[in-house]
């Protein structure tokens, strides 16, 4: 079940471009192959961040206010989900002027597969938030906040 603030992969796949014969015997794993994209397909890949899920009759789902009218969780209507997702605003800027995709911001028309991450991934954001806050609170706030044995890991500094 999609939530708000899962991460998300928007991703254009064209199976007439798929060839059987490559992806058979294949000693290098997946992950590590660069020819991955054009073996299967894949166009664009592009991520998002789910800002909503609505139902059939255009209820948010994720609407506390209504949690509490329905006493506890409320029930969908349908079985068509509607999402608003936010965009990575530097790949669409890059895309809108031509430097990301060449069909520019009509890429998004062509996604055909959406992947969830795994909510237990999802942590690399929230990680990054709370050191650039650290870094911005100022000079000592992160002296406060931080015990003096991380400082070397979490900053890369150190005497060793």
């Amino acid at each position: 079940e999609l939530r708000e603030f899962d991460n998300l992969f928007l991703v254009a796949v064209d199976a007439t471009k798929i060839s059987p014969s490559q992806t058979e015997d294949r000693k290098i794993p997946d992950e590590e192959d660069f020819s991955f994209p054009e073996r299967f397909g894949v166009g664009a890949v592009r991520g998002a961040t789910v800002l909503e899920v609505r139902d059939e009759a255009g209820v948010v789902l994720s609407d506390p206010a209504l949690a509490y009218e329905e006493g506890g969780k409320p029930h969908p209507k349908g079985k068509r989900r509607f999402l608003r997702v936010a965009l990575d605003p530097a790949q669409y800027a890059a895309d809108a002027s031509g430097r990301g995709s060449s069909l520019g911001t009509d890429v998004y028309d062509t996604f055909n597969l959406v992947v969830r991450r795994h909510g237990k991934e999802n942590n690399f954001k929230a990680v990054l938030e709370t050191i650039r806050g650290l870094m911005r609170g100022g000079a000592h706030s992160m002296y406060r906040s931080i015990p003096s044995w991380l400082m070397p890991v979490l900053l890369g500094y150190g005497n060793d």
